[in-house]
């Protein structure tokens, strides 16, 4: 943008002469000194500008602190030495880089696991580790893209509290094996969120099962297998079939629409003068996209972000909906609650795309990252069925059974079948198999509530960044809201039957989601009453996990969870429900109980604390989520059961399925508000609710 003349310093949004502004960058710290004398810049990350005469020249030197160098200027200065002199006849702009004496050590590809990071600091102890300088030592790893395809997360369901002011950070390697987890800020709006402590999410490829570790800078200790990541994670990272994340920034697919507040936030988030302490540190080390650039010509525009759609080299204020290129108009009827609205979907975007990309071209680095899940999650899944406990039947020749299609229902006795029906709390397949789809498609609806959260909730984006768009934007409302929330085009997919417009790329009517859908009843029908968490298949966060996303990918998992299964029971056919697999799955079958004639045992405690760990802990445990604190009693293991039995009016009384106030929120019987609420996910499994009755029928064992 060119400089208006005659006005001298009335704009001060275009700089003044005689005006300097400098920012310290890199992982080292200094000073930069100026002649004629002025307060210093530094060492601290903050905003600083310096008022001189109109028509004089500045002397700046740096002065890097003990242990670290001045590497370079930047903007109106250039080169490694230490002083730079510019002429302030117009507005200036200066970066000054310092960088750590002694190189930072390097971590090897191999070292990449809880363990390995736990010597890489304790052996590195010496050094006074930063956010900022974990995060350089990872990107002199460029083999394993962690500075690259970097992920922001608006609004984290995680412990790691964040708001669209300031994200959560994702930085994933190219595998997704490994992903470090950084808050940009402390934060009073998310109270978890800590810049010192990292949280590494680690896939173990010989127990095929994820581990969450937690990295405390400050102290260089890392906790292995963190039991409170474990609590919500319960061994998964916490993503879910679909391509649209809720509290990703940006939102749709990882598309940047011109216009948007989302692209107005990553101008802003991304211009480091506007960045100040460790958010500033942490973003200078990630490496924009292709379609971002950051402009470092001095000068006004000095560190402002271009996207590939811009007509300028920077741009200040995002464009109106006229300038957003073709739109077509459809009415959204979301929420459900409040009148429909028009909005303008479509329009100039670009995708943020993963480095290397993986298989979808129209793919951003969210999904991209999920499809490297997907590809993990196979195995963790036949590892459980593997490992699960085989006192009343091994699940691995009833799975296989499944899986391959095979006539499992055929095989049952009426007492067979009877333990099936009674477990699951359905009289057949069909409940599940509608339950499954219902379930499978209300995750739209769900992300679309957090989305909105995200842009008009507290610390939104629409607070934050309203000011940059074009237009009328003075007052907040839900037509707005619909805008931003699916401006993205439907590309000829159905609409989503709860909020009307197409959110997700997800068809609802691909040929095999029939057959998954009663795969997956099935799946539910006959594993859950043995224990077997089928709904932790999903990889989704909170109650969402009981949506059985994972449906819509069944066909992509049936190969590798056979052939872990097939090894391991040794079975060397691989023709589909072999005789060696339909003797096995019989001798299973037989092994089960007649509940008819022998009851089957109380459930120990530890199978209903399970159930509290995967579909309570979010709202019942000790920690906050976004703020929010827990809801009375306490579901931790060791206050857990005390809080269920104990005090004047217990949750549970013993021997009293009917009367304790614990099934009938669960149920909802006789009316009783329904647990978990709506928001938060479908009601329990019949399985689950099932182990509960029986637990509580037999007087509520501790053990």
């Amino acid at each position: 943008m060119k400089k208006v003349l005659g006005f001298g310093c009335a704009l001060a949004l275009l700089g003044c002469a005689g005006q300097v502004n400098v920012m310290t960058l890199g992982v080292g710290t200094g000073r930069v000194r100026f002649s004629p004398a002025a307060a210093d810049c530094g060492p601290t990350r903050e905003v600083c500008q310096r008022n001189f005469a109109s028509s004089s020249t500045v002397t700046m030197t740096v002065h890097p602190a003990d242990g670290d160098t001045f590497a370079e200027w930047g903007g109106d200065c250039s080169g490694s030495a230490t002083i730079c002199r510019v002429d302030l006849s117009e507005f200036r702009a200066v970066t000054a880089r310092f960088e750590p004496a002694t190189p930072l050590p390097s971590l090897a590809a191999d070292s990449l696991t809880g363990a390995g990071v736990r010597s890489f600091l304790l052996n590195n102890s010496g050094i006074t580790w930063t956010p900022e300088k974990f995060i350089a030592v990872l990107k002199q790893m460029p083999d394993q893209k962690f500075s690259t395809n970097w992920i922001l997360m608006a609004r984290s369901e995680s412990l790691q509290t964040a708001h669209a002011k300031s994200p959560r950070l994702l930085l994933p390697n190219f595998s997704a094996r490994q992903v470090f987890a950084f808050s940009l800020s402390a934060d009073p709006a998310s109270p978890s969120a800590d810049p010192n402590i990292v949280e590494y999410m680690e896939w173990d490829g010989v127990a095929r099962q994820f581990y969450f570790h937690e990295i405390n800078l400050r102290t260089g200790a890392v906790t292995l297998n963190d039991p409170k990541c474990d609590r919500c994670h319960a061994g998964r990272p916490n993503w879910d079939a679909y391509d649209s994340f809720g509290g990703m920034l940006p939102f749709n697919r990882d598309r940047v629409y011109k216009g948007s507040l989302e692209a107005a936030a990553l101008r802003n988030m991304f211009r480091l003068w506007n960045q100040t302490g460790t958010a500033r540190a942490i973003l200078e080390q990630l490496d924009l996209p292709p379609d971002m650039r950051r402009n470092t010509g001095g000068g006004f525009n000095n560190g402002r972000i271009a996207f590939r759609f811009d007509d300028e080299s920077a741009t200040l204020v995002e464009a109106a909906r006229a300038n957003w290129g073709a739109v077509a108009r459809v009415t959204a009827n979301y929420p459900a609650t409040a009148p429909p609205s028009d909005v303008f979907q479509g329009g100039t975007y670009f995708t943020i795309r993963a480095d290397p990309p993986f298989s979808d071209p129209d793919a951003g680095r969210g999904v991209d990252m999920f499809e490297r899940f997907t590809v993990l999650d196979p195995d963790r899944i036949a590892q459980q069925l593997i490992d699960h406990p085989r006192t009343v039947a091994d699940v691995r020749p009833i799975a296989a059974a499944i899986l391959e299609n095979c006539d499992v229902q055929g095989t049952l006795t009426p007492a067979q079948f009877a333990f099936f029906s009674t477990g699951s709390r359905t009289p057949n397949l069909g409940p599940l198999q509608l339950d499954t789809l219902y379930r499978r498609h209300l995750l739209p609806s769900l992300k679309a509530d957090v989305q909105l959260l995200n842009l008009g909730g507290p610390s939104g984006l629409w607070t934050g960044f309203r000011s940059n768009i074009a237009g009328d934007t003075s007052s907040e409302s839900m037509r707005k809201l619909r805008q931003e929330l699916f401006r993205r085009d439907r590309q000829d997919y159905p609409v989503d039957t709860i909020t009307r417009l197409m959110i997700d790329r997800e068809s609802y009517l691909r040929p095999a989601s029939t057959a998954d859908d009663i795969r997956v009843a099935q799946l539910r029908f006959y594993l859950e009453p043995l224990g077997v968490p089928v709904d932790k298949w999903s990889m989704s966060v909170g109650g969402r996990s009981r949506t059985y996303t994972f449906a819509n990918l069944l066909h992509r998992y049936v190969g590798a969870i056979l052939l872990a299964l097939h090894t391991d029971l040794g079975i060397k056919s691989t023709a589909d429900c072999s005789a060696e697999l339909m003797t096995r799955l019989r001798t299973e079958l037989n092994r089960l109980p007649d509940i008819a004639t022998t009851p089957l045992p109380a459930p120990a405690y530890s199978e209903v604390q399970v159930i509290w760990n995967r579909n309570c802990m979010q709202c019942h445990g000790d920690f906050t989520v976004n703020g929010v604190a827990p809801v009375a009693p306490n579901l931790l293991p060791g206050s857990s059961f005390a809080a269920l039995t104990g005090g004047r009016s217990p949750p549970v009384i013993p021997n009293n399925v009917t009367g304790s106030r614990l099934w009938q929120r669960i149920t909802g019987a006789g009316g009783a508000p329904l647990m978990p609420p709506a928001a938060n996910g479908p009601p329990l499994s019949g399985a689950h609710i099932r182990i509960i009755e029986r637990w509580i029928a037999a007087g509520a064992p501790s053990r």
